[in-house]
């Protein structure tokens, strides 16, 4: 027969489990909350890696036909958020097309402020081609 002492010994856990318990828990949140604070970090870097790429395809496709393809290198903002850098190289021309080509490289670096590390810049590169000398 069992005495009552010696039957709650046996009942609950000790002091030692729940504190392993508690540690163990600990451990797994503290990676898991760096886990999601890296895919916040990763998630904003791709949202601006999208934004100055559409940048950098909206003034791609202006020079040339909304803006008049510039004569050398010229810089500019979107905003405060992004800065642009375009550089055109004249081609040699095709007499008897009557066409002259452009080579054009648009370089769109974010400046977004809450960002902690600078984001590499978007390069678009392209030729166009034109009728006629279009410099401003």
């Amino acid at each position: 027969m069992t005495t009552a002492a010696q039957q709650n010994d046996c009942d609950g856990f000790t002091l030692l489990e729940v504190l392993v318990a508690f540690v163990i828990l600990t451990l797994f949140l503290s990676v898991a909350f760096a886990g999601f604070s890296t895919s916040l970090r990763a998630e904003r870097r791709a949202e601006i890696a999208q934004q100055a790429m559409q940048l950098a395809q909206a003034k791609m496709d202006a020079i040339g036909i909304t803006e008049p393809i510039p004569a050398a290198k010229t810089t500019g903002s979107f905003g405060s958020d992004f800065s642009w850098t375009a550089s055109v190289q004249a081609l040699r021309p095709q007499a008897a097309s009557g066409l002259r080509g452009y080579w054009i490289e648009i370089a769109v670096i974010p400046t977004v402020a809450s960002n902690a590390q600078r984001s590499a810049p978007i390069v678009l590169k392209t030729v166009k081609l034109v009728a006629g000398d279009v410099h401003e």
